[in-house]
């Protein structure tokens, strides 16, 4: 029942914006004119292209190594094993990532998304997991390599009390059958940030 209301909501909108056009005096163009190009551009923000396609090696089926840095930079860090699942979702449209481990000895979960926003031009995540009842969101770009996408975000750390403490998240893709996440607390300084890293190896 609630989808068929968004999808009426969202019919009736598209409907009064095509009436909105309509309604533009001939000295402004011609409104079927305008109205195509509005369609267009819409039509346009939601297809699938070649920024998604760079997602491509993310998706698969993966064995996780997990390393946290609960001492700080220079300590050495946890280690814990996992498994993760990436595929395509939404016609191409983002990668959704489904996680599970453990976390300080205990069963760890996860589920995130991370796509690529034509309107806005920059890749788009979000998570939600077990440590927290919050959904964290990033945005950013990729480097010129194509091969690292670093989004920046904000995440809560009910340890010390924060709220929105900045972090930076970097997938790096090391090869055809590895990649890595970071996430980097920036607010540590401008070196030695990297507070996380999981370490993904293809399932052969």
């Amino acid at each position: 029942m609630k989808l068929a209301s968004g999808l009426a909501t969202c019919a009736a909108a598209l409907a009064l914006a095509a009436a909105s056009v309509a309604t533009v005096p001939a000295e402004e163009g011609p409104p079927g004119d305008e109205a195509a190009a509005a369609m267009k551009r819409w039509m346009d923000s939601m297809k699938p292209g070649e920024k998604h396609r760079a997602l491509d090696p993310l998706v698969g089926q993966w064995d996780t190594v997990t390393r946290m840095w609960m001492g700080g930079p220079g300590t050495k860090p946890s280690e814990e094993k996992g498994t993760a699942v990436h595929r395509w979702v939404l016609g191409g449209r983002h990668v959704q990532m489904e996680s599970t481990a453990t976390f300080a000895g205990m069963p760890f979960s996860a589920i995130a998304t991370i796509g690529y926003d034509n309107f806005k031009k920059h890749y788009v995540s979000a998570q939600i997991d077990t440590t927290s009842t919050a959904i964290y969101t990033s945005d950013g770009v990729a480097d010129r390599s194509g091969k690292a996408f670093h989004l920046y975000g904000k995440i809560d750390e009910p340890m010390d009390g924060t709220a929105g403490k900045n972090v930076r998240v970097t997938w790096r893709i090391a090869g055809p059958d590895r990649l890595f996440l970071e996430i980097h607390d920036l607010d540590i300084g401008e070196s030695d940030t990297k507070v996380v890293e999981v370490e993904y190896t293809r399932r052969k």
